[in-house]
């Protein structure tokens, strides 16, 4: 097949978490991600919201983690926001699927995408001001780019919109602020 080969994609992922300070089942959670190229190009995205069984902010993290890699193909590399991941998909599968391990379903399926290719999962500083650019460094120990944070930033506002559509109503979020300070 002839053509101009082009390089493989970068993926960001991002989890969001509403209305932490409200009862458990009030929780309102949403994934995303965002597929950019080299040159910062926007070529893809997608964000929803996790089953009800992923109910805290590193199990939705984790989440966005295994639907970018199920629909990103051959990223060259995938940033997250949450350290917590990417140290536990260096951990040997014997972790991730241990029955002590919460969320070793999503732990298991995710190591298996990513177990041959070690680095493929990095961090980087989330919810940073834009002069970050340039000074914040990720873990490889580079210093954050235009293009990472604001893929990062997109990745932030779909994952909130995505936990905005299924968060309580204003007038719940207020009788449940009420009921707490009693």
């Amino acid at each position: 097949f002839g053509g101009t080969r082009r390089a493989l994609p970068l993926v960001f992922i991002d989890g969001s978490l509403l209305d932490s300070k409200l009862p458990k089942g009030c929780h309102a959670l949403g994934w995303a991600f965002a597929i950019v190229n080299d040159d910062g190009d926007l070529i893809g995205s997608a964000y929803g919201v996790p089953p009800e069984w992923v109910d805290t902010i590193q199990g939705v993290e984790l989440w966005a983690v295994q639907m970018a890699m199920m629909h990103a193909l051959f990223p060259k590399r995938l940033w997250t926001d949450c350290d917590s991941v990417r140290l536990g998909l260096g951990k040997p599968m014997s972790w991730a699927g241990s029955a002590k391990r919460r969320f070793a379903r999503i732990w298991s399926v995710v190591k298996a995408q990513v177990e041959e290719q070690v680095d493929l999962v990095q961090w980087m500083p989330a919810h940073t001001a834009e002069s970050a650019v340039g000074h914040a460094l990720s873990s490889t120990g580079v210093p954050v780019t235009e293009i990472m944070w604001c893929a990062n930033q997109v990745c932030d506002l779909l994952a909130k919109e995505a936990a905005l559509y299924v968060s309580v109503s204003s007038c719940t979020r207020s009788s449940s602020r009420a009921d707490t300070s009693k």
